[in-house]
């Protein structure tokens, strides 16, 4: 996206440097051993918090701007194959339904939430429930949700250096694609 967008390839025009973890990235930058990072929330809440960085621009406006559309972009899509989703369709619900759950949960700040994501990632629950304020949780497949993923897809294949088959740019192959990858659960 900010290839398409602004013409800079992150690959290309900067130095990838390794960091393992969240916490080895923030102190790359809070060190000034690199001057920008990728990363995510809650550390990037953490960052700007102790004044050590700013937001530039999230992946949601990169998004919109790039791609033009004001959908949420997914960053998260549980795949399996079409046989074990015909196998196991209550597996299907049950993972649905737990991530309706814990939609709702990030939806209300529900305080068991904050304590999980405290506890697992030893941040103050302050930035935990800022990290909340910047990030949109989906559930379920909406037609467009399932639209914004396969929209997604082939923006990855058009801008980006994955997903190399032409399968994404041709649309009927995109539409077999999008019947056989998506299988609706109750």
């Amino acid at each position: 996206m900010i290839r398409k967008r602004y013409g800079f390839d992150g690959f290309k025009d900067s130095q990838f440097v390794q960091a393992t973890a969240p916490p080895d990235v923030a102190n790359l930058l809070v060190k000034g051993d690199v001057e920008a990072v990728l990363i995510w929330e809650p550390t990037t809440t953490q960052l700007i918090q102790a004044g050590a960085g700013r937001i530039i621009a999230t992946q949601q406006q990169l998004w919109e701007q790039a791609s033009g559309s004001r959908e949420t972009q997914v960053h998260v899509v549980y795949l399996t194959t079409p046989q074990i989703a015909r196998e196991h369709p209550d597996l299907l619900a049950d993972i649905n339904a737990a991530q309706r759950e814990v939609a709702v949960l990030w939806q209300n700040k529900a305080p068991q939430l904050v304590d999980a994501f405290a506890t697992v990632t030893q941040l103050p629950k302050e930035v935990i429930v800022e990290a909340l304020d910047r990030t949109t949780p989906l559930s379920g497949l909406r037609e467009e949700t399932i639209d914004t993923i396969l929209t997604q897809l082939k923006f990855n294949r058009e801008f980006g250096t994955i997903l190399q088959s032409d399968i994404w740019t041709d649309p009927a192959k995109a539409a077999q694609v999008k019947q056989e990858m998506f299988v609706k659960v109750g």
